[in-house]
């Protein structure tokens, strides 16, 4: 429709896939953010093991560290359109993973995110949806983190933070504001 205003979110799948992502990328002038689908899961030596795991997804070609990188170098902010836990029929998944939910918790509050949603909906032979009891620890982390109690915790930080600058602010002596005068046609 004229008039709307649509952002474009380049997403490629997280890591090397059959063509490099920076390959096919359409360029600044079409892309608002650089995405990543990242579930909790790993063919690596050392897949099992939750920190190993999360290691990988950070620092594999065409990891997370690339994505922010890449969007950093590109000045646009990151995004995650998909995210989860997962539970895979192949034995891959990370399954019930408090710590991989802490994980993103703490990437996302680290870098310049646009968005990010959990993906709430399972596929054949993996199951995702973390509301359902089936991962009853990495609902707990995600509730904690980021349900509204967190929310709340985060706004009265950030409210603290707020009077602590207004008061400093306040504390520094004030220079006499310089005062220009426009120049009249």
């Amino acid at each position: 429709q004229p008039g709307a205003a649509f952002k474009f979110d380049w997403c490629p799948n997280l890591g090397r896939g059959t063509v490099a992502p920076d390959r096919v990328y359409p360029g600044d002038a079409y892309v608002d953010y650089v995405g990543a689908d990242v579930y909790d899961h790993g063919w690596w030596p050392g897949y099992k093991d939750p920190v190993k795991r999360w290691n990988e997804l950070m620092n594999q070609s065409y990891g997370l560290r690339w994505q922010r990188d890449f969007a950093r170098a590109h000045g646009k902010k990151m995004s995650f359109p998909e995210w989860g836990v997962v539970e895979r029929a192949d034995g891959h998944g990370g399954g019930d993973n408090p710590y991989f939910v802490e994980r993103m918790h703490a990437w996302i509050g680290a870098n310049n995110v646009a968005y990010h949603n959990y993906f709430e909906v399972d596929m054949p032979g993996a199951p995702i949806r973390l509301m359902t009891g089936r991962f009853p620890k990495a609902a707990a982390a995600f509730r904690r983190l980021f349900g509204p109690q967190a929310s709340a915790t985060k706004r009265g930080a950030a409210k603290r933070g707020a009077a602590k600058r207004t008061a400093a602010k306040r504390a520094k002596p004030r220079r006499p504001a310089a005062r220009h005068r426009a120049a009249r046609p």
